[in-house]
């Protein structure tokens, strides 16, 4: 669990990090979701540390990054549940966690120095923790 976003839970703050990697998910139709990991998270005011990574599903705010940018942005905490629950056999695996949403106010404060047009690697296609990325 990411105990310093769950102390900030429903604050909205800015924040500064570097784009990780990017990868993609199957949706909930089995369609391929891009994803965009960014890490580690720091609250702006404060110079703290929130969390050392978080995967966002790509959208418009974010859709022009590419690993290495290092960004500001807005966005507002709020908890979650994830993990596996199957009622027919009597699993539930599901825990709360914390994540950052609705992100606003993008600012790219350091583009990568690699051209921006460069392909991902083929390693980097996808996310192999099979975590929940939110949007």
């Amino acid at each position: 669990m990411r105990n310093k976003l769950k102390t900030s839970e429903f604050e909205r703050f800015r924040l500064r990090t570097t784009v990780t990697r990017k990868g993609s998910k199957r949706g909930w139709n089995g369609e391929t979701v891009e994803t965009i990991l960014f890490g580690p998270i720091v609250r702006t005011n404060t110079g703290e540390i929130l969390t050392d990574h978080l995967w966002f599903t790509v959208g418009d705010w974010c859709r022009g990054l590419h690993p290495g940018d290092v960004v500001e942005f807005d966005a507002r905490v709020k908890k979650y549940r994830k993990g596996y629950v199957n009622h027919r056999r009597g699993i539930d695996e599901e825990v709360v966690d914390y994540r950052l949403s609705n992100p606003t106010n993008l600012e790219l404060l350091q583009p990568t120095k690699q051209a921006n047009n460069a392909a991902p690697r083929d390693d980097d296609a996808t996310n192999p923790h099979g975590e929940n990325h939110d949007e």
